[in-house]
């Protein structure tokens, strides 16, 4: 086993690992560049729930490793590019946790807002589907947003009326 054979999801898994557990910021700081250069040139081949997991990752580990904010504006233009049928494999946890981490990190890496009008209308095609939890990452964020972005306005009255 190599590092460099890895695929993007074994270092989105680790990348998403990371961000949920207590390891110190130089030992993140060690672990982390090498697998970001992985998973940059290997963009191209990432699935929703990567870019989900390594968006999510990035606004937890924004101050131990600001280096993670480099690979956002490569996510951002997968998430952008991505055809119709890639789109609808993104769960709305996946949704969520995207914009409540574009809303954590609108400070420190605005590219994420570029992708709002994708997120937002990908929150209206799940209207009904999110979790109370998901919901309530994606007010926040609309509350957080509010100056940014008015995307997420326009489609919060549809998810509010699809509640389960």
């Amino acid at each position: 086993w190599k590092a460099m054979d890895m695929g993007v999801r074994d270092v989105a898994n680790i990348i998403w690992s990371c961000a949920t557990t207590e390891l110190s910021s130089s030992q993140l700081n060690d672990l982390l560049p090498w697998m970001l250069e992985r998973l940059v040139d290997r963009a191209d081949s990432m699935v929703p729930q990567d870019i989900a997991n390594i968006i999510w990752a990035a606004a937890k580990l924004r101050t131990q490793v600001p280096g993670m904010l480099e690979v956002m504006p490569v996510l951002v233009e997968v998430l952008v590019e991505m055809s119709q049928e890639q789109k609808r494999k993104f769960t709305s946890q996946d949704v969520a946790n995207i914009i409540w981490a574009t809303a954590t990190l609108r400070r420190e890496d605005t590219c994420l807002l570029e992708a709002m009008p994708v997120l937002a209308e990908m929150a209206w095609e799940r209207s009904g589907t999110f979790s109370s939890q998901d919901l309530a990452n994606v007010i926040w964020a609309t509350a957080t947003l509010r100056r940014e972005d008015t995307c997420l306005l326009s489609v919060l009255p549809d998810l509010l009326k699809e509640v389960p």
